[in-house]
């Protein structure tokens, strides 16, 4: 758990200071990038492991999913 818990936090600092994630984002210590779709499912991963009801409010209240649903692919 904690590998995913530091691809989460990695994933979220790229995020908040609006940093691109189309080719995806590295992971230190790594020599591949995580895509931001294997970020996002990691990061449910993780919710689900704290709180199932969480993670079902995060499901149903997100538009994560329908974005990464109807993102164009390259």
């Amino acid at each position: 758990m904690l590998a995913q818990l530091r691809a989460v936090r990695f994933l979220r600092n790229r995020c908040a200071h609006h940093e691109p994630l189309i080719h995806g984002f590295p992971l230190p210590g790594q020599a591949r990038r995580m895509g931001a779709v294997e970020g996002v499912e990691t990061y449910m991963r993780v919710l689900d492991m704290l709180d199932r009801d969480l993670a079902d409010w995060m499901v149903d209240d997100s538009a994560v999913g329908d974005i990464i649903a109807h993102r164009p692919h390259i």
